[in-house]
């Protein structure tokens, strides 16, 4: 399961807005996406429907980010980063996060429809690399663990997305420098 430490260093220039995650949440920042569909046209919002109860005579609506982000998944997709924040529905005491703004905000996390920003390059402390790894090794999206780095040398050269900097430590964490190209 692919997530980032704190220990990171990116150009906020890097970091692409324009998304919303297509899928079930929660899902971990650090997962490895590509665009789904036609990307961004310049429709940046539409209707989602109601927040919750709606008793007669009030409008109380959610709107959602248009283009969409999901998963490396297949040899032919291609990536165009990583999530920087988590997605998550609900808290830890299982209260509907969209109620509460403010506490995703704490949270650092992303709730369905919001914007959720992937970045496309930069140096992060990174625990979700399938296999072992050694400095200077390609990093690939791997397809056989959705969201998450190999360095398969068999994979397909589109799904690179990167480098090692170090070896993995023994819980798992190693220093990447992304560079989606």
């Amino acid at each position: 399961m692919p997530t980032l430490r704190p220990l990171r260093d990116y150009s906020e220039h890097e970091v692409i807005p324009f998304f919303t995650y297509s899928g079930s949440l929660p899902v971990n920042r650090g997962t490895v996406v590509k665009i789904v569909g036609s990307g961004f046209l310049g429709q940046d919002i539409a209707l989602a429907g109601a927040v919750g109860y709606q008793p007669a005579g009030t409008l109380s609506e959610r709107w959602t980010v248009v283009p969409q982000v999901a998963p490396v998944t297949a040899t032919t997709d291609k990536p165009i980063g990583i999530l920087l924040k988590d997605g998550r529905e609900v808290d830890e005491n299982g209260e509907q996060l969209k109620y509460r703004p403010r506490k995703a905000e704490e949270m650092h996390v992303f709730i369905s429809g919001q914007n959720a920003p992937v970045v496309t390059e930069g140096v992060f402390h990174y625990s979700g690399i399938s296999g072992s790894v050694l400095p200077g090794d390609s990093l690939y999206a791997s397809t056989l663990v959705p969201g998450e780095l190999t360095n398969f040398t068999g994979s397909a050269a589109n799904l690179k997305v990167g480098t090692a900097l170090s070896v993995k430590d023994s819980n798992g964490w190693a220093f990447i420098k992304l560079n989606v190209v």
